[in-house]
């Protein structure tokens, strides 16, 4: 027996709303010898009208008045308008060593979710509290590297720093008595707010890659971003949520370009991950906890098998994350603050284990 199901119900997130994004911008470059310029500046105006938001009787969102249910949201309409701008240079002071710069002023109005919400948000099991009085985030960042190259080495290095004002992020409620604030008893509840931040940060590459032996390279990347809370009053809310930790991989890399008369385009890469210690948290209103330090190690190989012809039949790319199969928890993940697992006695949601994943592509040639 041959059954149709179809799915004729919806679930409401948030209100239904209108969004008009409109920009004009122009960009220009020029070189002087060895310096090269290049520059920007944009104006955009954002126009959003929200509709109201009401809960039914059984507690569901709806966003038309349900029986006797109350209006949560009384909806809103808002306009932004701001400049953008950017300006950046190269100086290339060898054929081996350039040097780079760039400021720019850029800028972001609140979504959707940060001024409306009034809900339990189910992808994170937190009661989120919207920010109507939330306005537009304006950034400035400055950034600072350079890149040298020869035949053997490959060398990149930049530093920034981006101050924002208006920074937006959530923090933990608390109720009058200091303890947590608790909705059906076990979620906790989240209000956006805002205050001046600044993110800090560096990126390193280097890559060894000898000369006289083209088939192997070691790769060592180094990323960090700091982040501050620049309107913070007391040093538990010093530091801004949700900020990675620094990490390291170094990757090993071998190729060879053909084997036998079968094979092209061979490699194998060995990664090492390693993810410190985060102990720069939002830790008032119990927002944030420390996240311990992990390492991870991952493999992949592939390459093409071909044809008497030269023609490719097929390519296989084979791939290993979380070699060791690793329990952590990265400090970006929200599911990290759920209840106990009773059968792991461990709180919260862990990243994925070992992965082992197999591609094959295979190439069609035809006349459509």
């Amino acid at each position: 027996m041959l059954q149709n199901f179809a799915n004729q119900g919806f679930q409401v997130l948030y209100p239904n709303y209108s969004l008009f994004d409109n920009g004009v911008f122009v960009f220009g470059k020029r070189n002087f010898d060895k310096l090269k310029i290049s520059g920007g500046l944009r104006y955009d105006i954002r126009a959003l009208d929200i509709g109201k938001l009401y809960l039914d009787n059984e507690g569901n969102f709806q966003v038309s008045p349900q029986g006797l249910g109350s209006e949560r949201f009384a909806g809103v309409n808002k306009n932004y308008r701001n400049v953008s701008a950017s300006l950046g240079g190269v100086y290339e002071f060898t054929d081996r060593l350039a040097v780079r710069a760039n400021i720019s002023r850029g800028f972001r109005a609140p979504t959707v979710p940060e001024l409306s919400s009034n809900g339990i948000h189910a992808g994170t099991a937190r009661y989120e509290i919207g920010n109507l009085a939330a306005v537009p985030e304006v950034a400035y960042q400055g950034d600072l590297g350079f890149t040298y190259e020869n035949k053997s080495w490959y060398v990149d290095v930049s530093l920034f720093q981006n101050s924002i004002r208006n920074y937006t992020f959530s923090e933990r409620v608390l109720a009058r008595d200091g303890s947590d604030s608790l909705v059906d008893g076990d979620i906790p509840v989240f209000r956006y707010t805002q205050g001046n931040g600044r993110l800090r940060g560096a990126e390193a590459t280097v890559t060894f890659n000898p000369e006289k032996l083209r088939w192997f390279s070691v790769t060592q990347n180094y990323s960090a971003v700091f982040g501050e809370n620049r309107s913070a009053t007391f040093e538990a809310a010093r530091f801004l949520p949700f900020m990675p930790a620094p990490r390291w991989i170094t990757q090993l890399k071998l190729t060879k370009d053909r084997w036998r008369n079968r094979f092209q385009n061979l490699y194998f890469t060995a990664d090492l991950e390693i993810h410190q210690t985060q102990n720069r948290f939002l830790a008032a209103f119990n927002t944030e906890t420390a996240t311990p330090g992990y390492q991870l190690v991952n493999l992949g190989l592939g390459g093409d098998v071909i044809a008497n012809t030269k023609k490719t039949l097929f390519s296989v790319y084979l791939s290993v994350n979380n070699l060791f199969d690793v329990g952590y928890q990265a400090h970006q993940s929200r599911l990290k603050y759920l209840d106990e697992n009773l059968a792991t006695g461990r709180r919260g949601v862990f990243n994925m284990g070992r992965n082992i994943s197999l591609k094959v592509v295979v190439p069609f040639e035809g006349k459509l």
